[in-house]
C-alpha cells in the first residue's frame, strides 16, 4: 500500500482486482476499520482509584512451603476496583465506539449491559513494553441524552500472584483503567469522551480475585445500578489522574479469549468423607457458573482440582504456594442467584462444593470452557480408539492452554514457555487457525528479547 496517510476512527472500503500468471482474474470487495493510529490521538487521561497498593508477596523457598496450611484468609488481597462516568450523547447519532485498556484486567458495563464477551482483557501481555487497547462497538448500546459506562479491574496479570512461587507485582501495584468513546454523528460531526477527572469510583462485590488465588464475590455488596445513569453512592470518591504514557499502546491483535464451549457435569457425587464433588469428566480449563436458592449470607465454595485419590476424596493436587483454586460466593437471599467468576480461571476436573443449601443438582452449574476463540480447522481419526483418545487429548490439552497466549498448564504456572510451545506450535496449526494467535505471541517475544538477543524462557516475562 502506498497510498495516502490512514486516519484514525475511520471505515476503509477495499476493491481490488486480483490476477494469476496463467491470465485468471478475481475481483474482492471488503472493509477495515481504524483505531487509534497515533499517540496524539489519546485524550483520555489513565485513572487510578484511591486503594491500597497491591501486596509484593516474598514467596518461600520451596522446601519451606506447607502447601496444604495455606489459608486464603492469611493471603493479602485486593478487592476489585470500579470506575464510572456519565455522558451525554446528542440525538441521530451514527456510530459509537470505546477503546479500552486497563492496568489488571478489566470488565465494562454501559447502561447496564456488559460490554462485548472478551474475558481477562486487555490479555496476557507484556503490560510495560506493549499493552493492547480493546475496540467495542457500542452504537446500540447508546441512547439520546444521559449515558453510563463502569470499569471493574481486577489485578490479572499485572500484580495478582502468578506462577509457582506466587510472585506479585510484575509491572506495579496500583489498578488503573483507560478509556476513550468515539462517537460519529449523522451530520458527520463527532464527539470524544474519555476517562479522567470527570470519574469515580468504589469497591463492590467483588472481594478479591486472582488468576491463581480465585474468586470471592459478596452478593450483598452488589452495585445493581453502577452502570446506570444517575447511579449514587456514599461510597463513591474521585479518581486519581496519572501520567503513564501512552507510547506502550497497540490495539488488539489476534482472536479475543472467550467462553468457547460450555458442559453440564457429568455426574455430581458423595464421596467416602462426605464431600459434595463435580465430575466434569474432562480436564479443562475454565470456571463454573453455578445457580442457587438460599439465606442471606450463605456461603458457597468451589474448589478446583485435576484429580482425587482412588477412592473419590478430593486432593489438592496442584503444588504451587497461591495456587488455591478457590472460588467463593456469598447470597444475597433474594430469589435465585447466578454466580459466575469474571476476574479468574482453572485448570480442574473435579470441584468440591462446600455449604450449598439444599441439594446441588446437575442443572444447577454449568462448565464454562474458556480459551482464545480459534477456528477448528483439522482433526484426526482412524480404525484404533486409541490413537483417536490421543488425538481427544492432544486438543483438549491444546485448548486448556491457549488463554491469551501460549502457556505450559492452566491451573499451575500459567506461563508462555517458549520451549513448550516450540515442539507443539506445529500441531496447533493443524488443529486450530492459530496464525494470528502466534503472530501476536511472537511480537510479544520480539518486545522481551534482551538487546544482546536472547529470549526470555517465559513471554511475557514478568518483572
Amino acid at each position: 500500500y502506498a497510498g495516502r496517510k490512514l486516519e484514525s476512527f475511520t471505515r476503509y472500503d477495499i476493491e481490488a482486482n486480483i490476477w494469476s500468471n496463467h491470465g485468471e482474474a478475481a475481483e474482492y470487495s471488503g472493509w477495515f476499520e481504524t483505531g487509534l493510529l497515533y499517540q496524539e490521538d489519546w485524550t483520555a487521561k489513565w485513572v487510578v482509584p484511591k486503594q491500597v497498593p497491591a501486596y509484593r508477596e516474598k514467596p518461600q523457598e520451596t522446601a519451606e512451603i506447607s502447601y496444604s496450611s495455606i489459608k486464603i484468609e492469611d493471603i493479602k488481597m485486593q478487592p476489585g476496583q470500579m470506575i464510572r462516568m456519565e455522558f451525554k450523547v446528542k440525538p441521530c447519532l451514527r456510530s459509537a465506539r470505546i477503546y479500552a485498556t486497563a492496568h489488571g484486567i478489566y470488565r465494562l458495563e454501559l447502561n447496564g449491559r456488559r460490554v462485548g464477551d472478551m474475558e481477562y482483557a486487555p490479555g496476557n501481555s507484556s503490560y510495560n513494553r506493549c499493552l493492547e487497547y480493546q475496540t467495542y462497538d457500542i452504537t446500540d448500546g447508546l441512547k439520546t441524552g444521559d449515558n453510563a459506562l463502569g470499569m471493574t479491574i481486577c489485578p490479572g496479570w499485572y500484580c495478582g500472584k502468578v506462577g509457582l512461587t506466587g510472585d506479585s507485582c510484575q509491572y506495579g501495584t496500583l489498578l488503573a483503567g483507560l478509556f476513550q468513546i468515539e462517537v460519529l454523528y449523522e451530520n458527520g460531526q463527532r464527539e470524544r469522551f474519555g476517562s479522567g477527572k470527570t470519574c469515580c469510583s468504589e469497591t463492590g462485590p467483588v472481594k478479591y480475585a486472582d488468576l491463581f488465588v480465585g474468586e470471592c464475590y459478596d452478593a450483598r455488596d452488589e452495585r445493581k445500578n453502577f452502570s446506570l445513569p444517575g447511579y449514587q453512592s456514599r461510597e463513591l470518591r474521585p479518581v486519581h489522574t496519572a501520567d503513564y504514557g501512552y507510547e506502550n499502546l497497540c490495539a488488539q491483535a489476534g482472536e479475543p479469549v472467550r467462553v468457547c464451549e460450555t458442559l453440564r457435569p457429568a455426574r455430581i457425587y458423595q464421596s467416602p468423607r462426605g464431600e459434595t464433588i463435580l465430575d466434569a469428566e474432562q480436564v479443562l480449563c475454565g470456571r463454573v457458573k453455578i445457580k442457587v436458592r438460599g439465606k442471606r449470607g450463605t456461603k458457597v465454595v468451589l474448589e478446583h482440582t485435576e484429580t482425587v485419590d482412588q477412592h473419590g476424596n478430593f486432593v489438592r493436587n496442584i503444588i504451587g504456594e497461591f495456587v488455591l483454586q478457590t472460588d467463593t460466593y456469598i447470597l444475597h437471599g433474594e430469589g435465585l442467584e447466578i454466580f459466575e467468576p469474571s476476574f479468574t480461571y482453572h485448570g480442574f476436573r473435579y470441584v468440591r462444593i462446600s455449604g450449598y443449601p439444599g441439594e446441588p443438582k446437575p442443572e444447577d452449574f454449568e462448565i464454562q470452557v474458556i480459551y482464545t476463540d480459534m477456528e477448528m480447522t483439522g482433526g484426526f481419526c482412524c480404525s484404533d480408539e486409541r490413537l483417536n483418545q490421543l488425538q481427544h487429548n492432544i486438543l483438549w490439552s491444546q485448548k486448556s492452554n491457549m488463554v491469551s497466549v501460549p502457556t505450559d498448564c492452566p491451573q499451575r504456572e500459567k506461563a508462555g514457555f517458549t520451549g513448550d510451545a516450540q515442539i507443539f506450535i506445529p500441531t496447533a496449526c493443524r488443529n486450530m487457525d492459530a496464525l494470528e494467535f502466534f503472530m501476536r505471541w511472537l511480537k510479544l517475544m520480539r518486545e522481551e528479547q534482551l538487546e544482546d538477543g536472547p529470549i526470555p524462557i517465559i513471554v511475557p516475562f514478568p518483572t
